[in-house]
């Protein structure tokens, strides 16, 4: 789940004492909570899956890591600035990243990474004496499926895919798992898709002369899903 390490020298260095928990699933179960894949680069390609025919929940857990010169996307300059003050070298594609989730090649949803200082990240004032508590967990999101759970129920080989808007060619982590819950007392659900509307926009605005200037980036975004599944645990609409 990404890198501890970041930069250790004569100034950033010490002992991680860290306390880990971890997950298992019973062996036994041919189906339940598993890796959609291994650490990517970049941009996650499409992970074909078929789910067991009694599923009534579906969760989607992603986990995105930042290193090396995307440890700061949120503070990037856009391309034209870079270009126009001949600053080659410095990470651009603007301040501005999104985790676009897909199913079967159509938008599902998306994902606001949330921004993870590192060891002399800004300000090393930051890690004076010692780092908070929490700063070494870096987010899991959680994405509902459940409504889009009929899109897969038919028994068909389906696919889900991840790709980060403005991403650099440097070193990102992205990755994910796929949690189902199934319905023990029945060996089929039905659902149904109600509503399904994604609208994605984004603009961004540059006022600058010479090194001086300002940026602004204006997104919305509109996604509505909503669906419901048949289970031993009634009729719910999510």
């Amino acid at each position: 789940m990404g890198a501890i390490g970041n930069v250790v020298d004569n100034t950033y260095n010490g002992v991680y004492h860290v306390n880990v928990t971890l997950h298992f699933c019973p062996a036994e179960e041919k189906y339940g909570n598993s890796g959609v894949d291994d650490d990517l680069d970049y941009e996650f390609e499409s992970k074909e899956f078929k789910i067991p025919p009694n599923v009534y929940r579906v969760v989607l857990q992603v986990h995105v890591s930042f290193h090396e010169n995307v440890d700061f996307w949120y503070g990037n300059y856009p391309n034209e600035y870079i270009e126009v003050n001949n600053r080659n070298g410095v990470p651009g594609h603007g301040p501005f990243r999104k985790v676009v989730v897909s199913l079967d090649d159509k938008v599902a949803t998306e994902v606001s990474p949330f921004t993870v200082i590192y060891t002399g990240g800004v300000n090393p004032l930051l890690w004076i004496p010692i780092t908070r508590i929490g700063s070494f967990d870096l987010n899991l999101y959680d994405i509902k499926i459940t409504p889009l759970l009929a899109k897969i129920l038919d028994g068909k080989v389906h696919s889900f895919g991840l790709s980060i808007t403005n991403v650099l060619n440097i070193r990102l982590y992205i990755d994910a798992s796929f949690h189902l819950w199934l319905d023990k007392k029945n060996e089929k659900t039905e659902g149904r898709l109600l509503n399904y509307s994604v609208v994605l926009t984004a603009s961004l605005t540059s006022n600058f002369t010479g090194f001086d200037g300002s940026f602004t980036i204006n997104v919305s975004r509109s996604i509505i899903y909503s669906g419901w599944v048949n289970s031993s645990h009634g009729k719910v609409v999510t």
